[in-house]
């Protein structure tokens, strides 16, 4: 295979003060044959006055602004992204985060050595709050061993094994499981990769070294988002949407019918209960009794012990051991965000 185009996305909204880092982190990779496409969100700052520099000193670089038939946020201005993209390949990298000089090298080389069809080639991520290196924490490790059943039932365990950052796309993958959902303001990402893997994708795996870093200090999203009532109504959609599709494919659900079902159970009755979203929580009642292999009793059971348990007293005196036994049961093993460097070569 010759060297390839590869296209790197990057949404941005009022990002005027970080966006700088981000391009020049783009400008210095060591392999030449790229395109840059930068696409703004209705910035209101001096965005494009930035981006402009870029566009006069290298031409790889291009600004669009997301036209109205694309819905605002991070999702729309990808998708429009990834629609004016002439590569086969795809990354999508936020504004606010960073790639190491030899990032798209090392994934052509492992493109070009590949000796089959990929669909998704995964990188690791690493942290970082101001600059590099001032964190030695990781996103998560991908292990090439995983199979695509392993990962999905990472993802449901909200253990999610790669970032946004770290995954290099076949475009015609990306196309044909529908890019990214723009009706969601959160949780957007992992609805995308569990979805994609719902869609038994080829996965193969990169250096084990980070190769690109995501800034934790502050949000991360396109816009500034607040855990409202707002926030979780979106991530609430994520997950029922992957429900939906686990109910529709019955073979693939027997094998991840406990991860679904505590990832249910957390997430539509644990969180809004958690936050004081009361009537999200009951509303959720019959998306659970309809997307889940659960009795109605056992769903009223875990209502009864969450709505319990904001009692001290009751959870002390009343529930403890039952309440234990149900936390015992949802609880779930991440290394989400629990990883360092040093773990890589463990």
């Amino acid at each position: 295979m010759n060297e390839p185009l590869i296209s790197i996305i990057i949404p941005t909204y009022n990002r005027a003060h970080l966006i700088s880092e981000t391009l020049d982190s783009v400008l210095m990779q060591t392999y030449t044959d790229w395109e840059c496409i930068i696409v703004d969100d209705g910035s209101t700052d001096s965005t494009e006055v930035i981006v402009n520099h870029y566009l006069s000193i290298d031409s790889r670089f291009q600004y669009y602004k997301r036209p109205i038939n694309y819905k605002s946020g991070a999702n729309g201005a990808r998708n429009y992204g990834a629609k004016l993209s002439n590569s086969r390949f795809l990354i999508f990298l936020d504004s606010d985060d960073l790639l190491i000089d030899n990032a798209l090298k090392n994934r052509i080389k492992y493109i070009i050595n590949s000796k089959t069809h990929f669909d998704l080639l995964i990188s690791n991520t690493a942290i970082f709050k101001s600059k590099i290196g001032d964190s030695i924490a990781l996103w998560n490790i991908y292990n090439k061993s995983d199979t695509n059943l392993d990962l999905l039932r990472k993802f449901l365990n909200v253990d999610m094994p790669w970032h946004t950052n770290g995954v290099t796309w076949s475009k015609e993958f990306f196309n044909k499981i529908g890019g990214w959902n723009e009706e969601l303001k959160a949780w957007q990402d992992w609805e995308l990769h569990t979805r994609a893997l719902l869609n038994s994708p080829i996965v193969i795996g990169g250096e084990d070294c980070p190769d690109n870093f995501y800034k934790i200090q502050g949000s991360n999203s396109i816009k500034d988002n607040d855990r409202t009532i707002k926030y979780y109504k979106s991530v609430s959609s994520a997950i029922c949407i992957i429900l939906k599709s686990l109910k529709n494919s019955s073979s693939i659900k027997n094998e991840v019918i406990h991860e679904s079902n505590k990832l249910a159970i957390r997430f539509l009755i644990k969180m809004p209960i958690t936050h004081r979203f009361y009537l999200e929580s009951i509303m959720n009642f019959g998306k659970i009794n309809t997307l889940c292999d659960f009795r109605k009793f056992e769903i009223v059971k875990f209502y009864f012990l969450e709505f319990t348990a904001r009692s001290t007293k009751l959870k002390l005196f009343l529930i403890k051991k039952l309440y234990d036994r149900y936390q015992e049961y949802i609880n779930v093993p991440r290394t989400f965000m629990k990883l360092t460097i040093h773990d890589i070569k463990k």
